[in-house]
């Protein structure tokens, strides 16, 4: 592929890939090579039709593993399952070499995933891995697509509020990632799939840290801030407004400067104030608490609002626990009573449609809040004290 036209695709300009073919074309019809070239954009663009049609001209010109393999991706995309897959392995008969083989097996994988195949394209990588285990490249590029697949689903399973799933998936990620030390490979070698997927897998590590960063706010888990400081930290200007407007469009960050005053203020005074940060908050009610000293340290921005860091020294004259975390913990797994069921169900019914649970279940106790027993909805502790009343 011309370097201006590769350019082109890595940068996302895809006018511009199709004008450099289509020109092509237009000077050498007879060329089965440039009609794959432009099934590549039409691919990207998610023209599956376009995309068959210029592949089927070039198979007619001169049958390619190339050309085939991108009709199996465009039958993909059209969730034409059993004829991409026989694209895929004609493909493979024609093409040489144990390089060029693995490449086309984690491209059919790729492919299948993106038809929303997520278990079968999942379990074919990971047979991959096993299989070539004693082959480093290949072993890694294998680790390289498992860590993107995970991370996908784990974004998926947040955005569905699908808690568990979402840090499953997200752990996941980041214990391949560790184990392959995806942060100081060189990505570049992995430039087919930026191509072809718009991938960009040079930003993998920053996907994942930003998606678990996300993750960790919408389960209200404290770590979230220093997740979120790490990631920034990492990142010159640009990426961080990039990251900052992605954390204000998934509205993420919306919990972020309420908790973070606290988080922060920890995190700056002496080891025993964090402490006494972190266990205020893991109580449900504090009767008194007489701040001692304030002092202004900084500022730090996220999202679109500027929060004012404060170092707090407080001291709990008096407190009064209704219920703690720990006491929590020791019903998770059983079924709320009829009290708190009808709790929930005054709390649900204020939240969006796509929050309630259509069927009626009951809800189970998790340490988090509650889920329906079919697992598709949860509510959390925090939602269900501001939408449902106070707890007896």
């Amino acid at each position: 592929m011309p370097k201006i036209a590769l350019d082109a695709f890595i940068i996302g300009n895809l006018s511009q890939a199709m004008d450099i073919f289509t020109e092509a074309i237009t000077a050498d019809a007879s060329n089965y090579i440039y009609y794959v070239y432009r099934a590549t954009v039409y691919v990207r663009l998610g023209k599956w039709d376009a995309a068959l049609e210029d592949v089927d001209q070039s198979i007619g010109i001169e049958r390619s593993a190339l050309g085939l393999m991108f009709k199996g991706i465009a039958l993909y995309g059209k969730t034409l399952v059993k004829e991409a897959s026989r694209a895929f392995d004609r493909a493979l008969q024609l093409v040489t070499g144990d390089s060029a083989t693995h490449l086309l097996f984690l491209i059919k994988a790729i492919a299948t995933f993106n038809a929303n195949e997520h278990d079968e394209a999942l379990v074919h990588v990971k047979d991959m891995a096993e299989t070539y285990h004693d082959s480093a490249a290949d072993f890694l590029a294998c680790s390289v697509v498992q860590i993107y697949f995970y991370a996908e689903m784990a974004f998926t399973a947040a955005q569905g509020n699908i808690r568990d799933k979402s840090i499953e998936y997200i752990n996941a990620a980041f214990k391949i990632a560790t184990a392959c030390s995806l942060e100081k490979m060189d990505m570049s070698v992995y430039t087919e799939f930026d191509v072809i997927f718009g991938w960009n897998v040079k930003s993998l590590w920053q996907k994942i840290n930003k998606y678990r960063c996300l993750i960790l706010l919408r389960t209200c888990n404290i770590e979230a801030l220093e997740c979120y400081r790490t990631l920034m930290d990492s990142c010159d200007k640009a990426e961080k407004d990039s990251l900052i407007a992605w954390f204000a469009a998934y509205k993420g960050v919306k919990c972020m400067p309420c908790g973070s005053q606290k988080q922060l203020a920890a995190a700056a005074t002496t080891s025993m104030n964090a402490e006494v940060e972190v266990k205020q908050a893991s109580l449900e009610k504090v009767v008194e608490t007489k701040v001692v000293g304030t002092k202004v340290v900084g500022t730090e921005v996220f999202g679109t609002e500027v929060v004012e860091t404060k170092v707090i020294e407080t001291k709990v004259v008096e407190t009064e626990v209704v219920e703690t975390n720990v006491e929590r913990e020791k019903k998770v797994g059983s079924a709320a009573d009829e009290k708190m069921q009808e709790k929930i169900k005054q709390a649900i019914e204020r939240l969006p449609k796509d929050r309630k649970c259509a069927n009626g279940y009951a809800w189970i106790q998790t340490s988090n809040g509650f889920k329906c027993a079919g697992g598709g909805h949860s509510i959390s502790w925090e939602e269900l004290e501001k939408l449902g009343g106070s707890e007896n």
